[in-house]
């Protein structure tokens, strides 16, 4: 997997999630997270964009990393 800009956006609300917080913690991105599970417009937002509810999913830069594969990143 490639690197990422300064900051992305994390799309969290389980327990895959935590790893992969403390993934990107690890690797010093920076990230913003959005918890679908109480708010539900972040939740109807990522379904437009990827089509399905699905976390965790990085976006950075309008490309999408999801669930395991976020674990494969580095910067």
């Amino acid at each position: 997997m490639g690197g990422f800009s300064d900051e992305g956006s994390l799309y969290d609300g389980c327990l895959l999630c935590m790893n992969v917080i403390q993934h990107l913690e690890n690797q010093g991105i920076d990230y913003q997270t959005m918890n679908i599970l109480e708010d539900h417009q972040q939740r109807d937002g990522l379904k437009r964009k990827i089509g399905e509810v699905y976390v965790p999913v990085l976006e950075d830069e309008g490309q999408f990393t999801i669930g395991e594969d976020i674990l494969q990143t580095d910067r």
